[in-house]
């Protein structure tokens, strides 16, 4: 599950940093139809939503490394697409953008914690006995895997 999570987050920044540092993303992706009739209304939220999915993936995925140091590594990482952007005429940095990448790791973060802290539980009318995730009364094992870097 960790590789293919790996795979999915190596792809998507990828594609996110392709995104970020061509001058139209919307020519160079040809989106049309459909996709831009679904793009367009997300376009003001739109760092904001690339940053949460790229965080999400990034939290989730185990890095030989503390999370806090891959919350520092994302937010430089959106610093930086921010100051090359100064360099592909005729994309410009904007401060609104860099905040909505800001948003988006802080959010992913704040929510991949939710999530790890609320599998920890023991389920509803079971004792807390020890470590859930050992004996199995935790609520959704299977994702403990998943989480496990958070504890």
């Amino acid at each position: 599950m960790q590789g293919v999570i790996r795979g999915l987050f190596v792809a998507y920044w990828a594609l996110l940093t392709v995104s970020l540092l061509v001058p139209d993303p919307e020519q160079t992706f040809r989106i049309r139809g459909f996709w831009h009739k679904l793009v367009v209304p997300l376009l003001p939220y739109a760092h904001l939503i690339s940053f949460f999915v790229l965080a999400v993936l990034a939290l989730v995925v185990r890095w030989p490394a503390p999370r806090w140091v891959v919350v520092v590594v994302l937010i430089g990482y959106a610093s930086a697409t921010e100051i090359f952007q100064r360099y592909v005429p005729p994309r410009a940095p904007q401060l609104n953008d860099w905040w909505q990448d800001l948003g988006g790791v802080l959010l992913a973060a704040v929510v991949c914690w939710l999530a790890a802290a609320a599998l920890r539980r023991p389920m509803i009318g079971q004792q807390h006995s020890g470590d859930s995730r050992k004996n199995g009364t935790s609520r959704c094992a299977a994702w403990h895997g998943v989480f496990a870097w958070w504890r």
